[in-house]
């Protein structure tokens, strides 16, 4: 499982490099059509949008897995390593329970975005509302696999 882990991790990586690659061609050609030729192109706006969403969210998911989520720490290295495990237990079991409930709303929202249609670009809205539960099963994932190291280590011994 550990390999099959480590290859979804490395494709989420590289799409989000290409995402990032492609975000940064758009923006740059919109800079080039607004002030150069005064007529930026109506779709790049959007899709930088689309795309920023999409990063944000499958790069969430890397950051659970490092650790480099933004927290407030300070009770937890005021307390013995085992009340430490014990908080992060409690952490990552709230954490998933908000992901799962993010996943299943993300779900749901989906019907309704299949209906809509983009503005600019004039893509099914189901593939930028796609990012929400997609986001959310790979952080769930993430953040399940940190609720069992913390839970292993509150069974260890101190």
């Amino acid at each position: 499982m550990s390999h099959a882990l480590g290859l979804l991790r490395r494709a989420i990586q590289l799409v989000i490099i290409a995402m990032f690659a492609v975000l940064i061609a758009t923006v740059f050609y919109q800079v080039i059509g607004r002030y150069l030729f005064n007529a930026p192109p109506s779709w790049s706006e959007e899709l930088a949008r689309f795309l920023q969403v999409w990063i944000a969210l499958l790069a969430s998911a890397l950051c659970i897995q490092q650790s480099m989520h933004l927290g407030v720490d300070y009770l937890l290295y005021a307390v013995p390593p085992r009340g430490r495990a014990a908080l992060e237990v409690l952490v990552h079991l709230m954490v998933s329970g908000f992901l799962l409930l993010l996943l299943v709303q993300g779900i749901k929202i989906l019907d309704v975005a299949s209906v809509q249609t983009s503005p600019a670009m004039e893509i099914n809205m189901w593939y930028a509302y796609l990012a929400l539960p997609v986001g959310a099963a790979l952080m769930l994932l993430e953040s399940v696999l940190k609720l069992g190291e913390s839970l292993r280590a509150l069974r260890s011994p101190a």
